[in-house]
């Protein structure tokens, strides 16, 4: 989730810049921002997921046969 530390990384530096508070200030304010942003967004990107799957025709993974080199024949 790229989008996700262009989101959060923002705001952290600011409030680095500003407060300049502790590490486990971070970890206490940005742990549960990132875990809530991150469920926020599975949604949009599971939709966007489905889309593109639509749009370009995308079809269930065709393993060759037996014939295709290198592959194990089931007994």
């Amino acid at each position: 989730m790229f989008l996700l530390g262009i989101i959060i990384m923002p705001p952290v530096l600011l409030v680095q810049a500003l407060f300049s508070p502790p590490v486990w200030v971070h970890a206490l304010i940005w742990t549960p921002v990132i875990t809530c942003v991150a469920i926020l967004l599975l949604r949009p990107f599971k939709s966007l997921m489905f889309a593109l799957q639509w749009t370009n025709n995308a079809e269930e993974a065709q393993w060759g046969g037996p014939t295709q080199t290198g592959s194990r024949s089931e007994p």
